[in-house]
């Protein structure tokens, strides 16, 4: 909200904050978004200091955020290399979704027998 009544706009990850913004109508939009009043932007403005949200801006992100991206391209690549160098690995990867699909109509079949009422059970005797 404070970057909104500072700046007249939010960041792209702040679309949870405009649509509660937006449910509450505490906003609208005209070009830009705007607060439906000027004493509510007031409040806005003065509810943090600007120091404070300078500091928020500014905190770095996590070491989880900044390592995911390049952990995850890693996992695919040596995945990738892992599939076109390995027959049995490539083999195998093609083999349990198909055992898995095959078997899964079976399994359901065989838990609503087990875990129904006992008509379903006495029908297909």
């Amino acid at each position: 909200m404070t970057q909104l009544a500072d700046e007249g706009f939010l960041s792209p990850s702040d679309v949870v904050t405009a649509r509660a913004l937006f449910r509450r109508r505490l906003v609208y939009r005209d070009r830009h978004l705007k607060f439906i009043t000027r004493s509510f932007r007031r409040f806005a403005l003065s509810a943090e200091p600007a120091a404070e949200v300078r500091k928020w801006e500014a905190r770095e992100r996590s070491v989880w955020a900044q390592l995911r991206m390049p952990l995850q391209a890693s996992l695919a690549l040596v995945g990738g290399v892992l599939l076109w160098t390995q027959e049995e690995l490539r083999t195998a990867a093609v083999a349990i979704p198909t055992v898995v699909t095959s078997t899964l109509p079976l399994l359901v079949r065989l838990a609503g027998k087990m875990g129904g009422d006992g008509n379903a059970a006495k029908g297909d005797r």
